[in-house]
């Protein structure tokens, strides 16, 4: 597949962490305003985006889940800025861990209505004693999950370069094909879209490429 193509004055953030020595990622995105941004100013942005999921997510993890990296990359080309910062961020929840894939979703609400696949994040957020009926989040932890997922992007909307905010949001890569109707094609622009709420699901859900590939 060709590189995506590129979208002026938008960061891609890259969250890696591990949970039970299982590698988890989360892929995010943040318009910015101002110059196109050095390397160092990428990695000053990577530790603020650390310290967002440090004050919010962290507090819904189990012990056990832990943020190591955190990078970010303009995508204005192919050869613009990168930078990283590597962390050590432990989750704060107590309680014993759910399985490895069971995950937390926040939902990404956005200025576009459209069928298939929506923005969301799957978080290895919460504990065993923060399920119901053994698929649902409880009622104590579900609104919890929410504030903290909402905490998420407000701290991420507070973080500055050159003296403007970022903006969480989501990006489109691509769009409805005319000449191929139920398929879709590349946009030759991307579009971003600003996130104006968050929600998360009440299910908890899976994520199963955390696993790993079977070995049996």
């Amino acid at each position: 597949m060709p590189p995506l193509p590129p979208i002026s004055n938008v960061f891609r953030l890259r969250l890696l962490g591990t949970l039970n020595n299982q590698n988890w990622a989360s892929i995010q995105y943040a318009r910015f305003a101002g110059p196109p941004p050095s390397a160092s100013d990428c990695a000053t942005i990577a530790t603020s985006v650390s310290t967002a999921w440090q004050n919010a997510i962290a507090p819904l993890c189990q012990v056990n889940v832990h943020l190591r990296t955190v990078e970010v990359i303009d995508l204005s080309s192919e050869t613009a800025s990168v930078g990283s910062a590597s962390v050590n961020i432990a989750g704060t929840r107590a309680g014993n861990g759910n399985p490895n894939n069971a995950a937390m979703v926040a939902s990404y609400k956005i200025n576009r209505r459209y069928r298939g696949g929506h923005p969301r994040t799957y978080w290895p957020a919460g504990v065993a004693s923060d399920t119901a009926t053994g698929n649902l989040w409880s009622s104590t932890f579900l609104p919890i999950a929410n504030n903290g997922a909402s905490g998420f992007v407000g701290n991420v909307n507070a973080i500055l370069y050159a003296a403007n905010p970022l903006q969480h949001g989501v990006v489109s890569y691509y769009e409805r094909d005319p000449a191929n109707p139920g398929h879709s094609m590349r946009r030759t622009t991307p579009i971003f879209f600003v996130t104006q709420s968050v929600i998360v699901h009440s299910r908890v859900d899976t994520v199963r490429r955390r696993l790993g590939k079977e070995l049996a």
